[in-house]
């Protein structure tokens, strides 16, 4: 399909088969990031009809798609592996000197309201693995993945954290391990800036991190976040909907 990326992730194929399917189905266009009409779709068919989007639901309705953003990346992600993208230089909170990070590109993060119209949807970049000087295991894909397998059904809350150099709101999920109720090990999903395994939220419009900008950064948010405050009407509120995990395959 011209006009479309994909990249060289294991899931890349399967999902260029399932838009293919889909574009097949509809009309010039349907493929984006956009379209409530394609993501619903997307969510059933990956889920082989065991996930929908439902038209009255209790909360928000978040999902987050495994390799669902191929397709729908930027051309320099064409020809290599999204799902493993390596990084020199990346921060930790602590500026850890000597740190590298590979981080999973190609999955995005849909939040439907409880009435199924779509809110908002975003590209994800997930640490799955960083290294520094003095830890090569800092942060390791092992643990990465319990975490995310760990979030299907979950409870998802948005919060602030002022605990860092970098304020922000995030979204937190109520895993079923309870890795982070009790303080093992807690990944939310936020604005681009630095990470010790948090989730980013990729938005082009994010501000640069860097020492000299950090107030700037602090008090601005993607527009998903703000979306998703104004569909709760709140900044913070706890258990605003359920996340579901869903894998292209």
């Amino acid at each position: 399909m011209a006009g479309f990326v994909y990249s060289a992730a294991p899931e890349a194929a399967a999902k260029r088969a399932l838009d293919d399917q889909l574009i097949k189905e509809n009309t010039t266009g349907y493929v984006r990031m956009d379209s409530e009409g394609y993501l619903r779709d997307l969510i059933r068919y990956a889920s082989e009809g065991k996930i929908e989007v439902k038209d009255k639901a209790r909360g928000l309705q978040f999902f987050i798609i495994e390799g669902g953003g191929e397709g729908l990346l930027t051309d320099d992600m064409a020809g290599i592996d999204a799902s493993r993208y390596g990084v020199g230089g990346g921060t930790t909170t602590t500026g850890a000197t000597g740190t590298s990070m590979v981080f999973d590109l190609n999955d995005i993060l849909v939040v439907f309201d409880a009435k199924g119209k779509l809110i908002n949807s975003c590209h994800l970049a997930r640490p799955i693995k960083i290294s520094t000087a003095k830890d090569p295991l800092f942060w390791t894909e092992k643990t990465a993945e319990k975490v995310y397998k760990a979030w299907d059904n979950g409870p998802v809350s948005i919060y602030r954290n002022t605990n860092f150099d970098i304020k922000y709101y995030g979204l937190k999920v109520d895993d079923s391990v309870g890795y982070y109720q009790h303080g093992w090990v807690r990944i939310d999903i936020h604005k681009r800036e630095a990470t010790n395994g948090c989730i980013f939220i990729m938005d082009p419009a994010t501000p640069k991190y860097s020492k000299t900008n950090k107030t700037i950064l602090s008090n601005w948010e993607p527009k998903f976040i703000k979306d998703i405050q104004a569909a709760v009407g709140a900044s913070v509120k706890s258990n605003i909907g359920t996340m579901r995990m869903i894998e292209i395959k």
